[in-house]
């Protein structure tokens, strides 16, 4: 019988009404986060997420509420927005660095983005195309120095923060982006379903040795394996765009969905929580998903954390093609 997921990792919470803006006439830039004038964490400005540890939930900022390192510098910058801390990695630029740009005023000046990084443009070709489709300027995007005053600047409070709540803008913020990026107008959707395969990642949270055989049994079934890591950006969203029914291990490239939304999920887990963050995502994206516990059917690599092996693919199988009978076509 088909293990499905029973707990949530953080909360999903789906939030009423939006997100708030806010101008701040002065602040610092401390632990990748502002303070106010009265050097007091702003709190909306910092990286944050929902966590849930030994079955407790903790929300959990990455800053202090008063710098540890307060020594302030000479730079003084002014009329600019708040982008918050950068993240580069697919799921997070996604989830967190997009998120408070669902308004800004394009008459500002800088754009702050602590640990900003402009290689990132030409080595992540997502990061270029989704900041262009949102009319971002990335030249006015920079990473000050700690320490620094901000005059003048907007922060606007996250759309979506990841394992703990998000907005109901939220989703159709993210279609927003793909619709000024790919054409809607694909034609029927294939209802094949494909299987996502993670046995090529170069780098990852989690990976699955015989993940091979998971692709080559499910040929049999007429279900092809795609490697998303191995596409363009632009790629991806077309395979997205142009399919119903996606199959595979827990990632980021879930996340995908949201772009498009009313999707067919069916997602393998290693244990029996649920990222919020997905559960997010599919709530949003109007996404029907089935979240598979196979913790019985693969084991853990004692000497690498985030490496397991798959010791059933029959298991696995049979799980996959009853929760696509349960889910219909």
């Amino acid at each position: 019988m088909t293990r499905f997921c029973k707990f949530p990792f953080g909360k999903s919470l789906i939030l009423k009404g939006k997100p708030e803006s806010r101008t701040y006439n002065k602040s610092f830039l401390f632990h990748n986060s502002l303070y106010d004038s009265n050097v007091k964490l702003i709190k909306s400005s910092s990286y944050a997420v929902g966590e849930t540890l030994d079955g407790v939930f903790n929300s959990r900022i990455y800053a202090p509420e008063t710098p540890i390192l307060n020594s302030f510098s000479n730079e003084i910058i002014d009329n600019s927005f708040w982008l918050g801390y950068f993240h580069a990695h697919y799921g997070h630029f996604l989830l967190s660095t997009l998120q408070r740009l669902w308004k800004i005023d394009q008459k500002k000046d800088f754009i702050i983005a602590p640990s900003f990084d402009e290689s990132l443009i030409n080595n992540l070709d997502y990061i270029g195309i989704i900041l262009d489709a949102l009319e971002i300027d990335v030249n006015k995007i920079i990473s000050p120095s700690s320490g620094c005053e901000l005059r003048n600047i907007t922060v606007n409070q996250s759309s979506f923060v990841e394992n703990y709540f998000c907005y109901p803008m939220w989703g159709d913020f993210m279609r927003g982006i793909s619709k000024k990026i790919i054409s809607d107008n694909c034609g029927s959707l294939s209802e094949t379903p494909v299987y996502i395969s993670r046995s090529r990642m170069k780098s990852g949270t989690r990976f699955f040795e015989g993940e091979e055989c998971v692709s080559e049994t499910l040929k049999k079934f007429g279900i092809e394996t795609v490697y998303v890591e191995e596409m363009s950006f632009k790629e991806q969203l077309d395979f997205w765009n142009r399919n119903k029914i996606f199959i595979g291990f827990s990632g980021s490239s879930f996340i995908t969905s949201s772009f498009f939304g009313n999707k067919k999920l069916i997602i393998l887990h290693h244990d029996d929580y649920v990222f919020g963050s997905q559960l997010m995502v599919d709530v949003s994206s109007n996404n029907k998903t089935a979240y598979i516990n196979v913790e019985n059917f693969i084991s853990r690599n004692l000497e690498k954390e985030n490496v397991f092996k798959i010791i059933n693919c029959e298991a696995i199988i049979s799980d996959i093609i009853n929760s696509i009978r349960i889910m219909g076509n």
